[in-house]
């Protein structure tokens, strides 16, 4: 039997979110094979095929996250956000040779979005990459299948997922198991909403699809903070083709410019 699930983590600030994910999600991955769990504090979704995990109070984004994972078995989990909207259809068999190979490989962490890219080739594998000790946005809040005491030992009660991306990278030097990344994407999403509020391409997809938001419940960017959101996802588009170490540089200056966000400690 498999010891994957998936977590999608939410809370109930984000419960009207939840039926534009889970439409998109069922759509483009009817034939999902693992177990699906949804994070809240108290609310529920009404959909047989999602198990909820509860805990109660809205705590920070990893101390929330940590009592969710805590109260899962499986020993892997691919984690979710729930504002991520699905463009097409999921392999299944693509997924679980990623979760054969982080097993094989005894790994801690594989990506399965490359966004950053991973730094060194697998043997063996050919779609997985290795990503190194150091590299920016090494543990990633991309689509990721993680080992589940791996991430345990990576939150830290406290911290915002962003918090969670640049220290929790950072603690992941210093445990002994690799860190993966696949070259291509077996997830093809798109984050639909920044800042508390959808972007218009959310606002877009989903009509196209279909699917009802509330922009009564959460109100859509304004076109100036949209075109802000777009010119930093350009910019760490192109940041991702070059390598972290001239990354990093440039991502300083790029700081000083105030183009992208301030690091955080």
């Amino acid at each position: 039997m498999s010891k994957l699930s998936i977590l999608v983590v939410s809370c109930d600030r984000y419960a009207d979110v939840w039926l534009p994910f889970f439409t998109l999600f069922w759509k483009y991955w009817p034939d999902c094979p693992y177990s699906v769990y949804l994070g809240a504090n108290t609310k529920t979704y009404n959909d047989s095929r999602v198990k909820m995990v509860l805990t109660s109070k809205d705590h920070s984004w990893s101390e929330s996250t940590r009592r969710m994972v805590e109260q899962m078995s499986d020993e892997y989990i691919l984690i979710l956000l729930e504002d991520f909207l699905y463009l097409n259809p999921v392999n299944s068999s693509q997924i679980e040779e990623c979760y054969q190979a982080i097993q094989k490989l005894d790994g801690g962490y594989l990506r399965l979005k490359p966004f950053p890219k991973p730094d060194l080739q697998v043997c063996d594998y050919s779609m997985i990459g290795e990503i190194k000790t150091g590299a920016p946005y090494r543990a990633a809040l991309q689509a990721s299948i993680w080992r589940k005491d791996i991430l345990l030992e990576l939150l830290r009660d406290g911290e915002t997922a962003w918090n969670m991306e640049l220290n929790g990278s950072r603690r992941s030097d210093r445990i002994p198991e690799r860190f993966f990344c696949v070259w291509k994407p077996v997830m093809n999403y798109r984050a639909g909403i920044t800042l508390g509020k959808w972007t218009h391409f959310a606002v877009k997809i989903c009509k196209k699809e279909g699917v009802s938001i509330d922009t009564s419940l959460r109100s859509v960017m304004t076109w100036n903070e949209d075109f802000r959101r777009c010119q930093r996802v350009f910019i760490g588009k192109c940041l991702n083709k070059i390598s972290w170490k001239h990354r990093r540089v440039l991502g300083d200056f790029l700081r000083k410019l105030k183009l992208i966000p301030p690091k955080q400690l």
